[in-house]
């Protein structure tokens, strides 16, 4: 299958589809090595191209394996220093961070991300989170964001159960209930 996809990546070099369903199929066979390299030809080949990378990297962040967070971190930080501005992309990061309880760097990357897209709700639920969850909790700016969200997106699950614990953990019992 390798060689079949290499030969049609060779005969189609700006299509992304080969190159997306071989590293699917490197990703399920914990092929980390050729998974790397195949991700890296292709960025260097076509580097505006953000999405093969970020969907590679996607995958591996669900995975359990360690080989495959650490190489969704540093596909993830290759797509960031080539546009630092691509939300989707601090997501992701913090979401990786976050999964790995680094919560300090997921807490910075979720701010960026909200500087660059200020109506991302899923950032928004994320980060208000984050803030009332850490170590030292902020809960006023995790209540802002959360009201912010849910005004916003008011059938958004996650965003009303956020909404709820920082109440709760602000001691608004009736307004956690609500």
């Amino acid at each position: 299958a390798v060689k079949q996809f290499t030969s049609l990546i060779q005969a189609e070099p700006n299509d992304p589809s080969p190159v997306l369903t071989l590293a699917r199929s490197l990703v399920k066979d914990s092929r980390w090595a050729q998974l790397g390299q195949l991700t890296t030809d292709w960025t260097s080949s076509h580097p505006r191209d953000l999405g093969v990378a970020t969907a590679v990297a996607e995958w591996l962040s669900q995975s359990s394996a360690p080989e495959a967070k650490d190489m969704a971190e540093k596909l993830l930080k290759l797509v960031l220093e080539r546009n630092p501005k691509y939300d989707y992309g601090l997501y992701l990061l913090a979401v990786l961070y976050q999964a790995n309880g680094q919560n300090s760097e997921a807490i910075k990357l979720n701010r960026q991300a909200l500087q660059i897209d200020p109506n991302n709700v899923i950032v928004m639920n994320n980060l208000a989170w984050l803030l009332c969850e850490d170590q030292k909790p902020q809960y006023a700016e995790a209540l802002l964001l959360a009201r912010k969200g849910y005004q916003m997106a008011p059938e958004y699950c996650d965003l009303i159960d956020t909404l709820g614990v920082v109440y709760y953990r602000m001691g608004s019992y009736k307004e956690a209930v609500d």
